[in-house]
């Protein structure tokens, strides 16, 4: 009996002592996913479809996407990492009457919600997928690495007077170097895959959108606009057209203070 006791007794030790090590050994592994998860969401609102509010559900988005009735920014709610200096951002743009005047307006702040750069852009009445590279301006030519910026996209219709919103944030990261080995020998839908692995979505997305607009009836890369879509959960918008040629900035600059005024008043 004593001796069961005992076995018994060692067992417990053996099991709690396991237990223990095994949390120590999962610590690193919590501690950097609890970081990037407040890197990601703490203190940095997002808002991916124009006209709708912060904190909206994922299946609110899905409505409110459909078929692109409002405008939608291709892209996670969460801070997206990249490592180019001026990455392409993507959204959908919904139906212009070609008789109204409309305009697209980019504007980049830093992390102290300082304006570094801003772009102007006229629309016509086309509707569909298209995309615009972070603006640069004098004085800024590039994202610094390792610090946050926010992006804030502004469709105003002059016909209409209504003004629709989409925003979020990117930091610039360094590649690292194994990726880079891997990115020089793959294919390009091979690429598209290790950029969505490193869950750096503007690369993806600005390769596969070059890979569609070269090869249009490609099944392989048409799934996985899709699957890509879908992980943001946009697949209502995932047959949309890419629009060609893309929207081409009318002008750079940083504008006076007034026009940021109204920047920062849509925001509240």
């Amino acid at each position: 009996m004593l001796r069961r006791i005992h076995q018994k007794n060692v067992l417990a030790i053996a099991g709690v002592t396991s237990l223990f090590c095994l949390s120590l050994l999962c610590l690193p592994e919590l501690a950097r996913a609890q970081e990037t998860d407040r890197d990601s969401n703490l203190g940095l609102p997002t808002r991916r479809i124009g006209g709708g509010t912060r904190g909206e559900s994922d299946l609110d988005d899905m409505k409110r996407s459909q078929k692109c009735s409002s405008l939608v920014a291709l892209a996670p709610k969460y801070l997206v990492l990249t490592t180019e200096a001026t990455p392409t951002l993507f959204f959908c743009l919904p139906p212009i009457e070609q008789s109204r005047e409309a305009k697209l307006e980019l504007s980049l702040y830093d992390d102290n919600d300082r304006l570094v750069s801003q772009t102007t852009s006229a629309l016509t009445g086309q509707s569909g997928i298209a995309s615009l590279p972070i603006p640069t301006a004098e004085g800024f030519q590039e994202l610094e690495s390792d610090r946050n910026y926010r992006w804030h996209l502004l469709l105003v219709d002059e016909g209409t007077e209504e003004e629709r919103v989409v925003e979020g944030w990117i930091r610039r990261v360094e590649m690292k170097p194994n990726l880079a080995n891997k990115l020089a020998k793959a294919s390009p839908l091979e690429r598209v895959q290790l950029y969505q692995q490193a869950r750096l979505w503007y690369e993806a997305l600005e390769e596969l959108a070059q890979l569609k607009q070269s090869n249009p009836d490609n099944d392989d890369v048409s799934e996985q606009w899709a699957e890509l879509l879908e992980g943001f959960n946009l697949s209502a918008i995932a047959t949309v057209p890419l629009l060609t040629p893309n929207i081409t900035p009318n002008s750079n600059s940083i504008p006076s203070q007034p026009t940021l005024d109204r920047a920062n008043a849509l925001d509240r």
